[in-house]
């Protein structure tokens, strides 16, 4: 029974690895096609009972969904790098005043 369901897996990613990883590298930066494709196909694995009899198109969307999940994580980080940046310094890692002039003193 493993060895039927590693076939079908094995004969899968074989016959489709070059479609899917060619429909990536239009979407993504050269960069992150490996960890897309690894996505793909380890969603592919996770969910092989749900992979219809011809699994491209299938595969084509859970592509299409880890380059957008990817893409909003992506944004969420530039965000956050952006409030972080416009933040105040934390209590006691800025430059001091002095206690007797007021002025600010570096550490």
């Amino acid at each position: 029974m493993d060895s039927m369901i590693e076939e079908q897996f094995t004969a899968m990613y074989r016959d489709h690895r070059v479609a899917v990883e060619r429909y990536v590298l239009r979407w993504a930066q050269p960069d992150d096609v490996g960890d897309v494709l690894a996505e793909v196909f380890l969603t592919a694995w996770r969910r092989l009972e749900q992979v219809p009899a011809e699994p491209l198109p299938w595969l084509y969307g859970v592509a299409r969904r880890v380059l957008a999940n990817d893409r909003r994580a992506a944004q969420r980080r530039s965000d956050l790098g952006g409030r972080l940046a416009g933040q105040r310094p934390a209590r006691g890692t800025g430059p001091k005043a002095s206690p007797v002039s007021g002025e600010r003193q570096n550490p």
